[in-house]
């Protein structure tokens, strides 16, 4: 990780303030010398900011990841609730089905025993 690039005094103020002053002859020499400087101090400073952004955004894809991994457990609970609940439905039909015929067994048998304590009661 990157953790500072950016200079505390910036790079283009120092490297002119430690450029030699020259005579006249020398003036062109020195003025590209303080250009060239100038255009590596910007790059440099460039460089920071893009680091810094890099770093903001690889915090950001971690962030991402993390409530992408959260989001995908979610899912696989709600899909667990969803098949038991599934299951659940398919056996209250099951019950709700066998309910019926017996249901009507019931009556089938209640009503046969009355009937049979009917016949019996006269002769008793």
């Amino acid at each position: 990780m990157v953790e500072k690039l950016a200079p505390a005094v910036p790079l283009v103020t120092a490297l002119l303030a430690t450029t030699p002053s020259t005579s006249a002859i020398g003036s062109t020499i020195a003025d590209s010398t303080c250009r060239e400087a100038t255009k590596l101090a910007k790059s440099i400073e460039e460089m920071s900011l893009k680091a810094n952004e890099i770093r903001k955004l690889e915090e950001k894809v971690n962030s991402l990841e993390t409530d992408c991994n959260l989001a995908q457990i979610m899912n696989k609970e709600e899909h667990q609730k969803v098949a038991r609940l599934t299951e659940r439905i398919k056996n209250l039909e099951k019950e709700m089905t066998l309910g019926e015929p017996l249901g009507q067994a019931k009556e089938k048998f209640w009503a046969n025993i009355i009937e049979s304590v009917n016949d019996i009661l006269p002769s008793i």
